[in-house]
C-alpha cells in the first residue's frame, strides 16, 4: 500500500508541484549543480592522455582513420555514431591530432555533459535533493569516469539514453504523442552510438505498457490498427538492424555466462549501490507515485534482465553493455536517502549524523575508487604503451613481437601500418587461440615462432597479460614453452579489484 510523502518530501518531493510545473532550482541548487558540473569537467579531463590505449580504443583509431569505403564494409558500421563524429571533427580540424587524449575528448565532453542533465531532468521524478545528489554520485562516479576518459561511444551512449528515458517520461506525463515519438527516435540515436543503447528500448517498453494498463483510455488507443502495425514495424526494424551485431558478437564471444555478467556488474557498481538501489526502488514502490516508481524501475530491471538473458543464451556480456541503468541506479539510492533523512526530524547533533552517514558512506566509496583510479590504477588501462617502448629500447636490431593486444602494440610502434605503410625493421602479430591448434599445439607454435624469427633475423618478443593468454592457451602448453625459452625482461602491475591487467615483456635470447 502507498504511503503518504513527508512533510518535508512534499516541499521537495515528487512530481510536479501544486501549480503543475516542475519545481525550479533555487539560487543555492544551482550554484550546487555549477560546482558539480566543473567537478565533472575537471576528473573527465584530468589526465586523459596519460593512460594506454586498450584493444577496444586501438580499434577506435583504426576504424576512424580508415577509407569510407573499409569503414562502411566494418561492423562498427552498424552503429558508427561515435565514429562519424569523430571522423568529423578530425577532417574540420578541430581535433589536432591523433593522440590518446584528442580521441577521448569528444566523450569526456558528452560524460561530463551527463552530470547538469541528470540533475535538471530527474528532479521532476525523484525531487531536487536526490536529483542533485544523483549528479553528484555521476560526476565522480569512477565507472563513468572511465568511459568518459574511454575512446568509445558509451559514454555518449549513456547520454543519449538519458535524454530519451526522460523525453518519455515527460510524453507519459502529458499524454503526449510527439514526446513519445521524440522518445522513441531518442533511443534510436543512441542505438546509433553503440548496440547496448537499445537496451533503453526495452525500458521505455515496459514503461508505456504499464501506462496503456493503468489508463483505460490509452488502452484504447493503443489497440487500434496503426498503433500495432507501428510498433509492429518498429519491433521489425529494431530487429533488422541489431541482429548483425548480435551474430556478430555471437561468433566473436562465445563464452557466454550469466556468472560472469553479475560478477562485473557488482564490482563497477559496487555493493553499497547495489544494495541502495534496491532500497530506492522499495521506497519508490511504497511511496512515489505509480508512474515515477515504474518509470525508475523498470530503467534499472529492464535492461539487466534483458543482458541476462543475452548473456545466458547468446554471447559474453559484460557490464558496460549495462551502462545506460547506472543513472537509475544513482536516482533510486538518492531518492532512498532523502527519505531516511526525512524520517529523521530531530534537530539533535545526532540526528545529523544520522542523516549524513549513508550519503558519507556512498559518497566516501566512490571517492575512493576515484583517487585510486588515478593514483594507482593508471586509469585502470594496462601498461601496454610503456611496454611497448621499452621494448623498442632493449632492441638492439630489427624486432618480432608477438602479443595479446596486437592492435594498441601496433598504435605506439607502428601506426602508419593502419594506411597499408609498415616498418621494415618492426614486425607485429597477435597471439590467437588458432594460432596453438593449427601449429599443433602452444608449445609447438612457440618453437615455430621461434625459428621464423631467426630465420628472417629479428629479436622475439612477447608483450601479454596472463589472463588473456590463460583463456586461450587452456592446457598450459604455450605458457611452459615461454618460461623455458625466454626471459621475462620487464613487468608492468596493474590491478583493478580482482582483474590483473599486469602486462608482461619476454624476450627470447638467440639460441648458439
Amino acid at each position: 500500500m502507498r504511503g503518504p510523502i513527508t512533510e518535508a518530501s512534499a516541499s521537495d518531493g515528487f512530481g510536479p508541484g501544486a501549480d503543475g510545473g516542475i519545481r525550479p532550482f533555487n539560487g543555492r541548487h544551482l550554484g550546487l549543480l555549477v560546482l558539480l558540473t566543473l567537478v565533472a569537467v575537471g576528473l573527465r579531463l584530468f589526465r586523459l592522455g596519460d593512460w594506454s590505449f586498450w584493444v577496444d580504443e586501438a580499434h577506435t583509431f583504426r576504424d576512424v582513420t580508415a577509407s569510407d569505403e573499409e569503414f562502411w564494409r566494418s561492423n562498427v558500421s552498424n552503429y558508427p555514431l561515435g565514429y562519424l563524429l569523430l571522423r568529423w571533427l578530425l577532417d574540420a580540424g578541430i581535433l589536432r591530432m591523433t593522440g590518446e587524449g584528442w580521441l577521448r575528448l569528444p566523450f569526456a565532453f558528452f560524460g561530463a555533459l551527463a552530470i547538469p542533465a541528470l540533475a535538471v531532468f530527474a528532479r521532476s521524478v525523484v525531487g531536487r535533493r536526490a536529483a542533485l545528489l544523483a549528479a553528484g554520485m555521476l560526476a565522480i562516479s569512477p565507472w563513468h569516469l572511465y568511459w568518459s576518459q574511454n575512446a568509445r561511444g558509451y559514454a555518449l551512449t549513456m547520454f543519449l539514453a538519458l535524454l530519451a528515458a526522460f523525453t518519455a517520461h515527460r510524453a507519459a506525463r502529458h499524454r503526449s504523442v510527439l514526446l513519445a515519438l521524440v522518445a522513441i527516435a531518442g533511443v534510436g540515436v543512441a542505438g546509433a552510438a553503440h548496440p547496448s543503447g537499445v537496451l533503453m528500448a526495452a525500458a521505455l517498453a515496459a514503461f508505456f505498457a504499464g501506462e496503456v494498463v493503468s489508463d483505460p483510455a490509452l488502452r484504447r488507443r493503443a489497440t487500434r490498427l496503426p498503433a500495432l502495425i507501428a510498433v509492429g514495424l518498429g519491433v521489425a526494424g529494431a530487429a533488422v538492424w541489431v541482429g548483425p551485431t548480435v551474430l556478430h558478437a555471437a561468433r566473436e564471444k562465445p563464452d557466454f555466462s550469466a556468472i560472469h555478467l553479475a560478477q562485473t556488474f557488482g564490482w563497477f557498481l559496487g555493493p553499497p549501490f547495489v544494495v541502495a538501489a534496491l532500497g530506492g526502488s522499495l521506497a519508490m514502490m511504497l511511496r512515489a507515485p505509480r508512474r515515477e516508481a515504474s518509470f525508475l524501475i523498470a530503467w534499472l530491471l529492464v535492461p539487466l534482465l534483458a543482458l541476462a538473458v543475452v548473456g545466458s543464451t547468446s554471447f559474453k556480456v559484460t557490464a558496460q553493455y549495462g551502462l545506460v541503468v547506472l543513472p537509475a541506479v544513482y536516482l533510486l539510492a538518492s531518492r532512498l536517502i532523502v527519505e531516511l533523512a526525512d524520517e529523521i526530524r530531530e534537530r539533535s547533533t545526532r540526528a545529523r549524523l544520522l542523516r549524513w552517514s549513508l550519503p558519507f558512506v556512498l559518497m566516501s566509496s566512490l571517492a575512493s575508487e576515484a583517487f585510486l583510479y588515478f593514483a594507482k590504477r593508471h586509469g585502470e588501462r594496462p601498461l601496454w604503451r610503456e611496454a611497448a617502448q621499452y621494448v623498442v629500447a632493449q632492441a638492439k636490431g630489427p624486432i618480432e613481437i608477438w602479443s595479446t593486444n596486437e592492435p594498441s602494440i601496433r598504435f605506439y610502434l607502428d601506426r602508419l601500418s593502419f594506411w597499408g605503410e609498415s616498418r621494415a625493421e618492426i614486425h607485429i602479430d597477435g597471439i590467437a587461440p588458432w594460432l596453438f591448434r593449427d601449429a599443433g599445439g602452444g608449445g609447438a607454435w612457440f618453437e615455430q615462432a621461434r625459428e621464423e624469427a631467426e630465420e628472417a633475423g629479428r629479436e622475439l618478443y612477447f608483450v601479454l597479460t596472463e589472463p588473456e593468454l590463460e583463456e586461450w592457451d587452456r592446457d598450459g602448453a604455450f605458457d611452459r614453452a615461454l618460461r623455458r625459452g625466454a626471459h621475462q625482461i620487464a613487468r608492468y602491475p596493474c590491478w583493478v579489484g580482482p582483474k590483473d591487467m599486469t602486462v608482461v615483456v619476454y624476450r627470447v635470447p638467440a639460441r648458439d
